[in-house]
C-alpha cells in the first residue's frame, strides 16, 4: 500500500510545506477526486457513499483538499477557454498585473504586450490566465509593468504556494472557477467553519485559503434548490400549468377583470418562458396585485409550491456537491437526483457513530433500498493495510488519523463470571412487580430504592458494603404498604444486606467511575470501596476503560457508547455477570456490525480495486472484536424488567445531549398525544386562547401558564425562510453577508482561546467588566451564539462585545453597518412571524380547527401544527438545542 500511497502524492496536491495529509484522507481524496473527473463519461450515473470511523474533521477537510487539487486543473487546463471568453485582437488593451497593456500576438508558446514608452514583452503563454479585460484608456510604461510584475511575484500567498509549490508565482483567483457545495445540516454549519480553520497551511487557515471567491459553498440543507429540481422535471411543469389552467377556468367575468397581470402570465406559458428566473417574480408581482384577503389570492398563491424553477439558479461551475448526513440524502433524494442527472457527482459522507435502534434499523433499510450505489467502507482491516506513516511524518490531519488507528485496533473485551446468586434472585423480584397492578407504593419504592441497591452491591468490586440507606428506605415503605408485600421483594432486600464480597476484578487500572444520585438518599459511588485511578475526563485519548458492569445510565448518557464509538478508547474491558453479559454482548454487537455500511464498489474503478482489496462490513468484521463472552452467554435476552429497565431508562434518551462543545439547554416536557415537546426553562410558546366572544387570539406563554387542555401553536422560521424573503426586498440585498461577519469573528475569537468555552467566556467577562458591564457573557448565550445557526445576530452591546473580543479583525469591522443590518433582518422576521399568525387565526376563526398544514407567506412556506397539551413535566433535562421546542414523537 506505500507504492499507492506515494503514487497518489505525486499526481495530487497532497502535500503542504512539512505537513501532508494522512493515508486515510488522502486515499479518501485521490477517490473522490476519481469520481468527479469519471463521472460525465460513465453510462450510469450514482452517488458515492464514504463510510469513516468518524467524521469529526473529514467533513470539512476532504472537500477542502478536493476543492484545491480541482484549482491546480482551472490554473493549468483552463489557458484555452480563457482565451476563448476573452477573444483577443491585435491592438486590444487588456490588464494584467494590475498594469494596461497592448496585446500584439500569442503564439503556441509565448504571449507578446507592448507598452506606453515603445517597451515590449514576450512570456508564457501560461501568463494569459493572469489577463482580464480593463476600462483603462491608455496603456502603462514598461517601467510600471516591471515594477508591478516583480511585486506581484515576490508575494505569493497560500493558495499560490500549494499550487506553485517550487516557484514564486502569485496564482490569479480570477482562473480559479472551480466550486463544490458542503450541505452540513442543522446546527454544523458553524462547527464545519470552525473545523476549516482549525487546519492551517503555511500559517494560514484554509477557511482564510479558499474564502476568496466563493469557490466553497457551505450550505444547512437543500431547501432552496427542491423547486428547482421539481421545476426542471417535464410532469412537474405540467403540473403547474394544469392547476393554473383550473383555477382560471373557474374564475368568472367579474374575477378575471380584477386579475391584472393574468395576460402577461399566459404569454409567459404559451412562450415557453417559465424556466426564466424572472417568472417567479412576475407571479409574486401578478399576486400582490390582488387582495390578500380575498379568496382569488387563496387561490393562486396555492399555485407558488408548483411554481417551474430556472436551471440558472445552480451555482457556475459547481463540480460537485458533499452530504454530510445519511438523513439529508434521504430528505432531498429527489433533488439529489436532480444534480445527478445535470452531472454533478453527489458523495455522501458516513460515520459509524449511530446512538439509537431507530438509527440503526434506518441505516440497515436505507442501503439495502439503495443496492446500486457506490458503497466505499473505510473498515478496521483496510485502515490497518494503509497504516503506511514511518512515526515521523507530520499530518495535517494529525487528530484525525490517529482516532482511524485507534478505531482499527481497538480491542472490547467482556469478562463475564458466573453468576453470584443475586441475578436469580433480582429475576423473581423484577416478575412480580412487573405484573403488579395498582401497588404504586411497591412499584415505586422498587424502582426508586431496591433496584439501585441492587445494582450499586453488584457492580461494586472486591469487598462491599451495601448501601444501608437504601434498603432501610424500601423496608419502611413496604412496611407502611396496606398490600401483601410478595416474599420475593423481601428475599431480595435481605440478600443484598446480607452480600459481603464479589468475584469481579477491574481488567485495567482506568475505572468509569459512576456517580448515581438517589432522590432523598444522596450520592452513591460504584464502584465503591476501590483504589483504581478514574478514567481521564477527556476520553479522546483515554488509552483503556475498564466498566464494572452496562452502566446504570447508559441509555441517557451512553458512557459506553462513547467509549466504544465516538471516543473510540483503544481497549475497553467490561466486567459482566452472565444476564448482564447477554445484554452488553447484543448491546454492542448489534451497534457495530449495523454500523459497518455494506460496500459495493464501483467495479469500473481501478483505484477501488488497488485499495479495497479485502471484503468490508461483514457480520465477522464487527464481531472479531468480542474475544471474552462464553457461547453459552451469547443468546439473544429475552424481554425481562431488567432489559426493559436498562434499554428505556430514561424515555427521551436520543435527544438528551453529551457533547460538552453543544449547545445544550435545561428544559421542561410538555407531552401530546404519541408525542413530546422540550422546552427551554426561559422558553416562550404561542398559545390559543378564546377571547370569550368565540373569536381567538395567540398570546405568547412561559411554561408555567400552561395547564393540561391548553393548545399551542408552532411555526419555525429558519434562516434560510428569512433569506427568501429577503430576496424580494432592494432594502435586504447584502445585508445577510453583511451580518454573517459577526459569527465569523466569534469562531475567531473562539479559535484564539483554543476552542475553549471557558476560557473565551472569560475573556468575554473580563472585556465587560472592563467596559462597565457591556453585554451579557453566560455560558448559555455563548453556546446559542456560536451553534445556533438560525440566530440573525445578538443586540448591539454583544455585538460590540463580540467584535472586541476578535482583537485585530473585530477592530476592522463596520460594527454600525452590520447591527442596522441585523436590525433589518430582525425587523423583516417579525413581519414573516405577523402574517403567519394572522393567517392561522384567519383559518382557526373561520373553520374552527387548524390541521398541519403550510402557510404561504412571502412566496415561502411555513408549516404550522397545532396540538393539545395531554400533561406537563418540570424537569432539569439537558437537551440538545436543535431538539428543543418541536414536536418529537
Amino acid at each position: 500500500m506505500l507504492d499507492l500511497y506515494q503514487e497518489i502524492n505525486k499526481k495530487l496536491h497532497l502535500s503542504f510545506g512539512e505537513m501532508q495529509l494522512s493515508p486515510l484522507t488522502a486515499l479518501s481524496v485521490s477517490l473522490v477526486f476519481e469520481h468527479i473527473e469519471n463521472f460525465p463519461t460513465v453510462q450510469q450515473r450514482r452517488p458515492l457513499f464514504m463510510s469513516f470511523p468518524t467524521k469529526e474533521g473529514i467533513v470539512a477537510l476532504l472537500p477542502a483538499i478536493v476543492l484545491i487539487n480541482l484549482f491546480f486543473e482551472d490554473y493549468i487546463y483552463r489557458s484555452d477557454q480563457i482565451e476563448q471568453d476573452l477573444a483577443l485582437k491585435r491592438g486590444d488593451l487588456i490588464e494584467i498585473f494590475q498594469t494596461a497593456a497592448v496585446f500584439n500576438k500569442m503564439d503556441a508558446d509565448t504571449l507578446e504586450l507592448s507598452f506606453s514608452d515603445g517597451g515590449q514583452y514576450k512570456f508564457n503563454r501560461r501568463y494569459v490566465n493572469f489577463i482580464h479585460k480593463t476600462k483603462k484608456k491608455q496603456p502603462n510604461t514598461h517601467k510600471l509593468f516591471n515594477e508591478k510584475r516583480s511585486r506581484f511575484l515576490r508575494n505569493p500567498d497560500s493558495l499560490s504556494r500549494i499550487l506553485e509549490p517550487n516557484g514564486k508565482m502569485t496564482v490569479p483567483k480570477a482562473s480559479l472557477k472551480s466550486k463544490l457545495m458542503i450541505v452540513a445540516g442543522r446546527g454544523n454549519m458553524g462547527k464545519i467553519k470552525h473545523s476549516l480553520s482549525t487546519y492551517k497551511i503555511f500559517d494560514e487557515p484554509l477557511d482564510g485559503i479558499l474564502s476568496g471567491n466563493g469557490n466553497l459553498i457551505i450550505k444547512q440543507d437543500l431547501e432552496e434548490f427542491i423547486g428547482l429540481a421539481s421545476g426542471q422535471d417535464e410532469k412537474a411543469e405540467q403540473k403547474f400549468f394544469t392547476f393554473f389552467s383550473l383555477v382560471v377556468s373557474r374564475l368568472s367575468e367579474e374575477e378575471l377583470e380584477d386579475c391584472q397581470g393574468l395576460d402577461e402570465i399566459r404569454s409567459s406559458i404559451a412562450n415557453g418562458r417559465t424556466t426564466h428566473t424572472d417568472f417567479r417574480e412576475l407571479f409574486a408581482d401578478f399576486l400582490d396585485g390582488l387582495d390578500h384577503e380575498g379568496d382569488l389570492f387563496n387561490r393562486f398563491s396555492a399555485l407558488t409550491k408548483h411554481l417551474p424553477v430556472a436551471d440558472n439558479s445552480l451555482p457556475a461551475d459547481l463540480k460537485a456537491i458533499f452530504i454530510c448526513e445519511v438523513k439529508l440524502y434521504e430528505s432531498y433524494e429527489h433533488t439529489i437526483a436532480y444534480f445527478i442527472k445535470k452531472g454533478i457527482p453527489v458523495i455522501c459522507l458516513v460515520d459509524k457513530l449511530i446512538e439509537t435502534k431507530e438509527e440503526l434499523d434506518f441505516f440497515s433499510q436505507f442501503f439495502a433500498s439503495r443496492p446500486d450505489s457506490i458503497r466505499l467502507n473505510w473498515s478496521r482491516e483496510i485502515i490497518s493495510l494503509i497504516e503506511v506513516d514511518n512515526g515521523q511524518t507530520r499530518y495535517l490531519d494529525q487528530q484525525f488519523w490517529s482516532f482511524a488507528k485507534r478505531y482499527a485496533h481497538q480491542r472490547v473485551e467482556l469478562k463475564v463470571y458466573d453468576d453470584n446468586g443475586l441475578e436469580e434472585i433480582f429475576d423473581a423480584a423484577s416478575a412480580v412487580i412487573a405484573q403488579l397492578d395498582g401497588h404504586e407504593i411497591l412499584i415505586n419504592s422498587f424502582r426508586k430504592w431496591l433496584f439501585p441497591a441492587w445494582y450499586i452491591v453488584k457492580n461494586s468490586f472486591g469487598a462491599n458494603l451495601p448501601p444501608l440507606s437504601l434498603l432501610d428506605a424500601f423496608d419502611n415503605a413496604i412496611s407502611a404498604s396496606l398490600h401483601t408485600v410478595p416474599r420475593e421483594l423481601r428475599e431480595l432486600s435481605s440478600a443484598l444486606r446480607d452480600f459481603t464480597f464479589n468475584q469481579k476484578q477491574a481488567g485495567c487500572s482506568h475505572l468509569y467511575v459512576q456517580q448515581v444520585l438517589v432522590p432523598d438518599k444522596g450520592m452513591f459511588t460504584i464502584p465503591a470501596g476501590t483504589f483504581y485511578m478514574p478514567v481521564p475526563t477527556d476520553e479522546k485519548f483515554a488509552s483503556a476503560i475498564c466498566f464494572s458492569g452496562f452502566p446504570y445510565k447508559e441509555p441517557s448518557h451512553r458512557p459506553l457508547w462513547r467509549a466504544v464509538f465516538e471516543t473510540l478508547v483503544p481497549v475497553v474491558h467490561i466486567a459482566l455477570w452472565s444476564k448482564e453479559g447477554q445484554l452488553t454482548h447484543s448491546y454492542l454487537r448489534s451497534r457495530i456490525v449495523k454500523s459497518e455500511m455494506p460496500a459495493n464498489l464501483d467495479l469500473g474503478s481501478k483505484l477501488q480495486e488497488r485499495i479495497f482489496t479485502v471484503d468490508v462490513g461483514s457480520a465477522a468484521s464487527g464481531e472479531r472484536i468480542f474475544y471474552s463472552v462464553p457461547e453459552t452467554h451469547q443468546a439473544e435476552l429475552p424481554l425481562d424488567f431488567l432489559a426493559e429497565k436498562l434499554e428505556t431508562d430514561h424515555s427521551h434518551a436520543r435527544y438528551i445531549g453529551t457533547s460538552q462543545q453543544g449547545y445544550q439547554l435545561a428544559c421542561n416536557i410538555l407531552y401530546f398525544e404519541q408525542e413530546v415537546m422540550y422546552v427551554p426553562h426561559q422558553g416562550k410558546l404561542y398559545r390559543l386562547m378564546d377571547d370569550g366572544y368565540g373569536n381567538f387570539r395567540l398570546k405568547i406563554a412561559g411554561f408555567d401558564e400552561l395547564s393540561k387542555g391548553s393548545q399551542i401553536v408552532l411555526f419555525n422560521l429558519t434562516r434560510h425562510d428569512i433569506r427568501t424573503y429577503a430576496k424580494s426586498d432592494p432594502r435586504h440585498q447584502g445585508n445577510f453577508e453583511l451580518v454573517d461577519t459577526w459569527r465569523e469573528l466569534l469562531w475567531h475569537a473562539f479559535e484564539q482561546n483554543d476552542g475553549d468555552l471557558s476560557k473565551l467566556l472569560s475573556s468575554m467577562e473580563d472585556l465587560s467588566r472592563v467596559k462597565d458591564g457591556m453585554g451579557s457573557p453566560t455560558r448559555h448565550n455563548l453556546q446559542r451564539w456560536l451553534y445556533d445557526d438560525d440566530m440573525i445576530a445578538p443586540e448591539s452591546d454583544n455585538l460590540s462585545l463580540i467584535f472586541l473580543c476578535a482583537g485585530e479583525k473585530g477592530e476592522t469591522a463596520d460594527i454600525t453597518s452590520i447591527a442596522e443590518a441585523a436590525r433589518t433582518l430582525r425587523s423583516a422576521s417579525k413581519s414573516i412571524s405577523s402574517e403567519v399568525k394572522r393567517h392561522v387565526l384567519q383559518s382557526i376563526n373561520s373553520r374552527g380547527e387548524m390541521p398541519d398544514s403550510f402557510v404561504q407567506v412571502h412566496g415561502i412556506s411555513v408549516k404550522v401544527v397545532l396540538r393539545e397539551i395531554i400533561g406537563l413535566e418540570k424537569s432539569d433535562v439537558l437537551v440538545n438545542y436543535l431538539d428543543t421546542r418541536k414536536i418529537l414523537s
